[in-house]
């Protein structure tokens, strides 16, 4: 009966630095403390933000935005989730693979967005290659961790109970590591959408990256301003939802256990 009240208070504390922030821009805004051209105020960038909702636009590049991220973000899971799993099980596949994904890992993804764009030209594929890079590594050193971190007592006990090697991946290598997974597809979706809106700003004609880049060109500080917001929002969307598919179903399932 207690925890309502707390969560709720706790959802209100939250808001108090963002409406500080506000608070703070639109004061300063309202005293003149800085040019109009260099931060707008918030009414007028809320008036710009209201008329890109009321046409349409901002929708029509959000799509493109958010379809850009599912696809780089899912394929680098599908691959970095098992490859992760093999590395920590197998020792040979990790000592194969490390020196690799330790250079890769190192190379900043826009670093290879040149060379993407020659292999695959300015389209969507360069896009979700640049996405897929900078998803990968979190998920695979994450489910790499997740599975080294693997108490092996568990193991000896479920080996010697004679489980099978199935059995044993199943119901206590997984279980153990599903922590690890989840917070390396966290991370990797944050990666991927800071990637994502630095490969729009190169080279696109739609998303957000493009609408800061036609702000810049046009001059536009409102439009900039409200297409920062709209990418901050966007991005703690993404995140909040991908802690609640992932660590969160991963707390309710430990407390499940521990009854």
């Amino acid at each position: 009966m207690q925890k309502k009240p707390t969560v709720e208070r706790s959802a209100l504390t939250s808001l108090i630095g963002p409406f500080s922030l506000l608070l703070l821009w639109w004061w300063g805004s309202s005293r003149g403390l800085w040019s109009p051209f260099i931060i707008p105020s918030p009414e007028e960038t809320a008036k710009t933000l209201l008329s890109m909702l009321s046409d349409g636009s901002l929708l029509e590049h959000v799509t493109f935005s958010l379809k850009r991220i599912l696809n780089g973000f899912l394929l680098a899971s599908m691959l970095a989730i098992p490859a992760g799993i093999l590395s920590g099980m197998s020792r040979g596949f990790q000592s194969h693979f490390s020196s690799t994904v330790g250079f890769l890992n190192h190379v900043p993804p826009l670093a290879l967005f040149p060379l993407l764009m020659l292999w695959f030209g300015i389209g969507e594929a360069s896009k979700t290659g640049i996405i897929f890079l900078a998803s990968f590594f979190p998920i695979y050193l994450n489910s790499l961790e997740g599975v080294l971190t693997v108490n092996h007592s568990l193991i000896d006990a479920a080996r010697s109970c004679g489980a099978s090697l199935r059995r044993v991946f199943i119901h206590v290598i997984l279980p153990c590591a599903i922590p690890g997974i989840a917070t390396g597809m966290r991370l990797g979706l944050s990666y991927g959408w800071r990637s994502l809106v630095g490969a729009e700003l190169v080279a696109s004609s739609s998303g957000l990256g493009f609408l800061l880049n036609k702000a810049e060109v046009f001059a536009r500080p409102d439009l900039m301003m409200a297409t920062l917001i709209t990418m901050g929002a966007l991005g703690m969307f993404l995140d909040k939802t991908m802690y609640f598919l992932t660590m969160g179903k991963t707390s309710y399932i430990a407390r499940i256990r521990r009854r």
